[in-house]
C-alpha cells in the first residue's frame, strides 16, 4: 500500500508541475492600455453620456478590486494607436455577470456590447472563454474605450490586446482547465474508490470537495457557457453563486473532520462549524437575488477560517512524521495564500498579480492534492494499525491454542505415564510383598520372582527413558553425528541384544555401508524391534532385513499382527498414539513418534508398508 501511495504521490507532483508549466505565459502579450481608470455608479443610472462628463475618476493599474459590492462599475481605457492587425478588448475573469463595452463606430456614434455570464454564450463576438471584443479604433489613431461592469464577484481585468495572443491565451486556457478538471476527476475517482473500499466518511466528503470543485471550475472559466448551455440567459451566473456556496460548506465541513481525526480540542472545530452553518444563509440571499451579499459572506467566512487555521494548526498533534509534515504545510501554506488574495476583496489594497483573477484555482488545486494525500496516509497508517493488531491478535490465539495444548499433552503425558508406571510398580509390590511373607521360599521361586522385579524396572526404565529422549528431540539438543558404518553389523548388534533375541530372523545383505550416526541408528532400530516383539504374535517370528544399493540401503522390520491388533496407519506416528489393543503392554506411545522425528533429523524416512498378512515398518537411509 506504501508503494502505490508514493506512484501517486509522484504522479500527482508530475501533474502539479505540468499544470503550473502550462499556467505560466509564453511571453507578455503586449498591452496597448495606456491609462485605466474607474469610477463608482452607485445608483446605477449614469448613461454613455453622463459619464463622459463625469468627474471623480480615479486611475488604477493591474485587476480592479470590486470588493462583491454588486454596484456598477465604469472602467476607462484609454488606448495608445493600435498597429497594423486586428486587436481585442478583454474583460476578465469569467465570474463578471453584466459588461457592456463603448466603443465609437467610424461615424462618432456610440455601440454597445454586451457580455457577461447573465448573458447568451452564443450571441458573443469572439468564440473564446474569456469576454472579448474587437477593438473599432482604427490603425494609427489613439481611442477610448468604456467598460460598465455590473457583478457580485471582487475582481476585474481590463485589456487591449493583439487577436493572435488572445486566440493564444485562449488555446492555452483550454488546455490549463482541461488538466485540471481532468486532474479533479482522477482525484474524486480515486476518493470514491477509497470510500468504497475502506468505508470511511472522510473519503466521500473528499469526493464531494473535489467534484464541487469541478463545477465551480466549468462554471468559472466559461466551460459550461460554451459547452453545455450556449443558449442560457441568467441561468450560469446563479449556478456560480450557488457552486461557491456549497464548495465553501463542503471544504469546511472535510476539514473539520480531518481536524476530528487527530483529536484535537473541540473549539478547533467551532469556525467551521460555524462557516458551515452560513449555507443556509448565502443559499437564501441567492434565492432572493443578493448574491452580492452571499459572497461577500462567503469570502468573509474564508478569511476566517484562514486564521483560524492558522491557529488550529499548531495544536494538531501527529505522532506520524510524514502525516505531520503533509498536515502542517498544506494548513499554513492554505492559510497564507487565502490571505494573500482574500484581503483585497475586504479592504481597498492593490493586487500584486493576475493570478488573483481566478484565486481559487491553485488553492483548490493544492486542497486535493494535499487532502488526498493526508488521507491516504491516515488511511495507511489506520491499515498498517489493524493489521498490527491483526497480526498480534493471530499471534495472541496461536499463543493460546499453543498453551493449551501443551496443557493438554502435559495432562495426557502425565495420565499417560501413571497408568503405564502403574503396573510395572504394582507387580513390584506384589513381587516384593511376597518376598517379604515368605523369606525363606526356595531359591527357583525367588529367582522368578526377582526375574518380574527386574523387568518391572526395565520397563519403568524404557518409559522414562523414552520420555527424555523425546524431550531432548524436541527441545534441539540431538545432534547428528555421521560416519561410515557397517549396516549388517549393526543391526545384527541390535538383535542381539533385543529382550527376546531368538524370535528375530535376520535377513541381511552383507558389505552395506552408510554415513549414519550409529548412536540414533541402533536406537531407532530397537525402537523398531522392541514394538514388533512386544506387541506382534509371540509365537512367530520378527523379521529384521536389510537392502541396499548404490543410492539407498532399506531397512525392514516384518511381524505378524498380535493380540494388539492392526494398528491405524494414520496415527501411527503421532505423539502419544497406541493403539486400542496394545493397552494391555505399558508404554507411553512416543517410540514410533521419536523414530520419525530423529529420521528426519538423518535426512532418512520411516513408513509404514501395507501388508494383507503382517505389519512392516520400513527405514530407508541415504548412504
Amino acid at each position: 500500500m506504501a508503494g502505490c501511495i508514493v506512484r501517486l504521490a509522484r504522479w500527482l507532483c508530475c501533474a502539479l508541475l505540468a499544470w503550473i508549466g502550462l499556467a505560466l505565459p509564453a511571453h507578455a502579450a503586449q498591452d496597448l492600455v495606456q491609462q485605466r481608470s474607474y469610477l463608482e455608479d452607485p445608483g446605477g443610472a449614469l448613461s454613455i453620456t453622463d459619464i463622459q462628463r463625469a468627474q471623480g475618476w480615479q486611475s488604477f493599474t493591474g485587476p480592479l478590486p470590486l470588493r462583491n459590492k454588486g454596484t456598477p462599475f465604469w472602467v476607462r481605457l484609454q488606448v495608445q494607436p493600435p498597429p497594423a492587425g486586428d486587436w481585442v478588448v478583454r474583460v476578465q475573469p469569467g465570474l463578471l455577470q453584466d459588461i457592456q463595452v463603448f466603443q465609437r463606430t467610424a461615424h462618432g456614434a456610440w455601440e454597445v456590447q454586451r457580455l457577461g455570464s447573465s448573458h447568451a454564450y452564443q450571441a458573443r463576438e469572439r468564440v473564446e472563454l474569456a469576454f472579448s471584443v474587437l477593438l473599432h479604433s482604427p490603425p494609427g489613431e489613439a481611442a477610448t474605450v468604456f467598460v460598465r461592469v455590473r457583478s457580485d464577484s471582487a475582481i476585474a481585468h481590463f485589456k487591449v490586446i493583439s487577436a493572435q495572443d488572445s486566440q493564444e491565451f485562449d488555446i492555452r486556457t483550454h488546455v490549463l482547465v482541461g488538466l485540471y478538471t481532468g486532474f479533479s476527476v482522477v482525484v474524486m475517482c480515486i476518493s470514491l474508490l477509497g470510500w468504497r473500499v475502506t468505508g470511511q466518511r472522510l473519503w466521500l466528503l473528499n469526493a464531494g470537495f473535489d467534484f464541487t470543485t469541478f463545477v465551480m471550475v466549468g462554471l468559472q472559466m466559461g466551460l459550461f457557457a460554451k459547452y453545455l448551455l450556449p443558449a442560457s440567459q441568467g441561468v450560469l451566473d446563479q449556478a456560480i453563486f450557488y457552486a461557491n456556496s456549497i464548495h465553501f460548506a463542503l471544504a469546511c465541513l472535510l476539514f473539520r473532520e480531518m481536524l476530528r481525526l487527530f483529536h484535537v480540542p473541540a473549539w478547533c472545530t467551532w469556525a467551521y462549524t460555524a462557516c458551515i452553518g452560513l449555507l443556509p444563509v448565502q443559499l437564501l440571499l441567492i434565492g432572493l437575488g443578493h448574491g452580492a451579499k452571499a459572497m461577500a459572506l462567503n469570502n468573509l467566512g474564508m478569511l476566517c477560517i484562514s486564521l483560524w487555521g492558522g491557529v488550529v494548526v499548531w495544536f494538531v498533534s501527529i505522532e506520524d512524521r510524514t502525516l505531520r509534515v503533509l498536515f502542517k504545510t498544506f494548513g499554513i501554506c492554505l492559510v497564507a495564500y487565502l490571505l494573500w488574495w482574500l484581503l483585497p476583496a475586504i479592504v481597498p489594497v492593490t493586487i500584486p498579480s493576475t493570478l488573483s483573477l481566478y484565486p481559487t484555482l491553485p488553492s483548490n488545486f493544492f486542497t486535493m492534492l494535499m487532502t488526498l494525500a493526508i488521507i491516504a496516509r491516515h488511511t495507511q497508517l489506520e491499515f498498517q494499525r489493524q493489521t498490527a493488531l491483526e497480526q498480534q491478535k493471530h499471534a495472541t490465539d496461536l499463543a493460546l491454542h499453543y498453551e493449551k495444548q501443551r496443557h493438554a499433552e502435559t495432562s495426557s503425558f502425565l495420565g499417560m505415564v501413571l497408568h503405564e508406571l502403574k503396573n510395572p510398580l504394582s507387580l513390584l509390590r506384589v513381587a516384593t510383598q511376597h518376598l517379604q511373607r515368605d523369606p525363606q521360599a526356595p531359591a527357583e521361586d525367588r529367582a522368578a520372582r526377582l526375574a518380574k522385579m527386574q523387568r518391572a524396572v526395565d520397563n519403568i526404565d524404557a518409559i522414562l527413558e523414552r520420555c527424555v529422549a523425546v524431550d531432548h528431540l524436541e527441545q534441539g539438543a540431538l545432534t547428528v553425528q555421521a560416519r561410515t558404518e557397517d549396516l549388517a553389523a549393526l543391526l545384527a548388534e541390535c538383535a542381539e541384544q533385543a529382550p527376546q533375541a531368538e524370535r528375530i530372523r535376520l535377513a541381511l545383505q552383507p558389505g552395506a555401508r552408510a554415513h549414519v550416526d550409529g548412536v540414533l541408528l541402533r536406537l531407532m532400530v530397537r525402537n523398531l524391534l522392541d514394538n514388533a516383539l512386544r506387541y506382534g504374535d509371540q509365537n512367530a517370528p520378527v523379521t529384521l532385513q536389510l537392502e541396499a544399493s548404490a543410492t539407498t540401503a532399506r531397512i525392514t522390520v516384518r511381524n505378524a499382527p498380535g493380540r494388539g491388533g492392526w494398528p491405524d496407519p494414520g496415527q501411527l506416528f503421532q505423539k502419544y498414539y497406541r493403539a486400542p489393543g496394545a493397552l494391555f503392554c505399558s508404554g507411553t506411545g512416543l517410540g514410533l513418534y521419536w523414530v520419525a522425528q530423529v529420521a528426519r533429523l538423518m535426512h532418512a524416512t520411516v513408513r509404514h508398508v501395507p501388508d494383507p498378512h503382517h505389519v512392516v515398518f520400513e527405514l530407508c537411509l541415504n548412504p
